[in-house]
């Protein structure tokens, strides 16, 4: 991943950046991962399933991303300085622990809140020692986080996901309360 997010900045700069700016520009990224002959030693290169995972990875939220896409339900992805947890509105659970998971590393996270400051204003935001705490959103995600120069287990950062959809239904509704309260 690194070879390649050095050629797209080399080469690619000003797309690499606006992708990190806008994700709406992603399927242009994609298109260079899968076409370009910059690529062509890479497993992007006529490929653009691995082209897309790679895009997602480097120049959005990764992760975050899949599990977003695997979870629909999902309404929060807090990060403690050692693992994830997602929540949804029947259930919390960690992922980074378990053999398999991709382990979430502090550098990490800084990635992921480093692309949501990008995304805030013209000029995006600062997140580090000198402004420790970020609070954010982008699309439907909004983001706080707190560098780990405040935080004494390392860097925190806590995801709300909003939808706009009707949350409370009659399919949900015994998570919430009891169905004699619905009729």
């Amino acid at each position: 991943l690194d070879s390649i997010q050095e050629i797209l900045t080399e080469y690619f700069g000003d797309l690499f950046v606006a992708v990190m700016q806008d994700s709406s520009k992603m399927n242009e990224i994609i298109n260079v991962l899968a076409t370009d002959n910059h690529f062509r030693s890479f497993p992007t290169h006529h490929n653009p399933e691995v082209a897309t995972a790679v895009a997602k990875e480097i120049a959005d939220l990764g992760i975050i991303d899949q599990l977003l896409e695997s979870n629909k339900d999902i309404t929060d992805i807090g990060y403690n300085g050692r693992f994830l947890t997602v929540e949804t509105n029947s259930e919390k659970y960690t992922y980074g622990l378990k053999p398999g998971q991709a382990k979430i590393t502090d550098a990490y996270i800084h990635k992921i809140v480093g692309r949501f400051t990008l995304r805030e204003g013209e000029d995006g935001k600062t997140f580090s020692k000198g402004a420790p705490i970020f609070n954010g959103f982008s699309n439907n995600i909004r983001i706080s986080a707190t560098h780990e120069s405040l935080a004494p287990n390392g860097i925190t950062m806590s995801l709300r996901i909003s939808k706009p959809q009707l949350a409370l239904t009659k399919k949900n509704w015994n998570n919430f309360a009891s169905y004699d309260v619905y009729n």
